[in-house]
């Protein structure tokens, strides 16, 4: 399963369209949010779309009413999405990680500090206050619409046998 993610698009369709086009063959799509109306207009074919808000998006749009939060289940993991704003990541992750351990998430995935970003905690490590009874990995995938370090980004999940694997790409602007 190949999972395309993408946050913080700010209204650049034009580099939601040449990522999306790149990755049609994706199994599925996420958004981490502030931009997720950024989707309107574009036919994603059978792809199924998740989506979170963002501190810079309205509570509803024409898809309907979303969520701060999404906890779904894609190629076996739970998968937590969430923006990252309520969370306070730009001043860590400790928070973050901690919620999404009480979730029982295999994968936190969040947007809002427009830096792509990567950790994995093995079983046994601390996720804020917490010790993990099973890994966890965090994933930032950076910005599409206005990244705050190098190259507008997104990012890949590919879930195999049970193995994850996350990569981040660049675009050009």
């Amino acid at each position: 399963m190949t999972v395309l993610i993408l946050s913080d698009t700010h209204k650049n369709k034009d580099r939601l369209k040449k990522v999306l086009e790149l990755h049609r063959d994706a199994d599925a799509v996420i958004h981490l949010g502030d931009g997720y109306s950024d989707f309107f207009g574009i036919d994603l074919g059978n792809i199924p779309l998740f989506r979170v808000r963002g501190n810079c998006d309205e509570e509803s749009d024409a898809f309907g009413t979303l969520s701060d939060e999404e906890l779904i289940e894609l190629g076996g993991k739970k998968i937590l999405m969430v923006h990252g704003h309520r969370h306070g990541v730009k001043f860590g992750l400790a928070k973050a990680a901690t919620y999404a351990v009480s979730k029982d998430a295999d994968i936190l995935l969040y947007g809002h500090t427009h830096v792509p970003r990567e950790v994995y905690l093995r079983e046994g490590d601390r996720a804020g206050v917490k010790l993990l009874q099973k890994p966890l990995w965090i994933f930032n995938p950076g910005s599409l619409g206005s990244p705050r370090e190098g190259m507008p980004s997104f990012g890949v999940l590919t879930i195999k046998d049970g193995q994850v694997l996350l990569s981040h790409g660049k675009i050009g602007y």
